[in-house]
């Protein structure tokens, strides 16, 4: 058994073909072990990397990469940012036509917050990965708001306020039934957000048509 051991020894001593070949082979194992051995070291205690990810970094890796509007969220966001663009070009005019300086006023405040509301709605598209410009825009075919145009000082007072109190009135419904309907947690909390200024508009309008007033 002596004599065998020391002839083995010898052997690998001399760097045979069939040593350098193990030599080789365990030194490649070592080579490929060490990016897991890494891994796994940097990983949390009893985490195995890539496999063992929590519920919230699934979500919060699905979310960075933009997780996808339903059509039916798309097209409320559709109508909103077409509603918004109606009512910034409705306030400039009111701003420029208007006799009472309530409705001058109202213009200036219906151009600041539909903008504003453009803004956060085009930051909802973001985080879902689109932008305004995939918004599918259709030429509408509603003429209400061509009362106004031909008209001015008292007159386009009247016809802004009663068309301002109908848009808003129809945008709040929009904005209500696609809350209950939504189950997109970034778009629900925008809607619960816009909400309070569409009513506030809306009494706003129902004021000047009452003669009211006082922005």
């Amino acid at each position: 058994m002596t004599k065998l051991k020391t002839t083995t020894s010898r052997r690998e001593t001399r760097g045979s073909p069939g040593g350098a070949g193990v030599e080789t082979t365990v030194l490649a194992l070592l080579l490929l072990a060490s990016p897991l051995v890494l891994a796994h070291a940097e990983a949390p205690a009893g985490a195995m990397p890539g496999f063992d990810r929590t519920p919230a970094q699934t979500q919060s890796a699905a979310a960075a990469g933009g997780a996808k509007l339903s059509k039916a969220d798309l097209e409320v966001l559709q109508k909103l940012h077409a509603a918004n663009q109606t009512e910034i070009q409705m306030g400039k005019m009111a701003r420029e036509r208007g006799a009472a300086k309530d409705v001058k006023s109202f213009g200036d405040r219906l151009v600041s917050d539909h903008t504003a509301s453009d803004k956060k709605l085009a930051d909802v598209l973001k985080k879902h990965g689109a932008t305004l410009a995939d918004l599918a825009m259709t030429t509408s075919n509603d003429s209400s708001h061509d009362v106004t145009v031909d008209k001015t000082g008292v007159e386009f007072d009247r016809a802004f306020a009663a068309q301002m109190a109908d848009d808003h009135k129809k945008a709040i419904e929009l904005v209500e039934t696609a809350r209950r309907s939504t189950s997109d947690g970034e778009l629900r909390s925008f809607l619960d957000q816009l909400l309070p200024t569409l009513r506030a508009h809306e009494a706003t309008a129902r004021a000047l048509m009452e003669g009211k007033g006082h922005v």
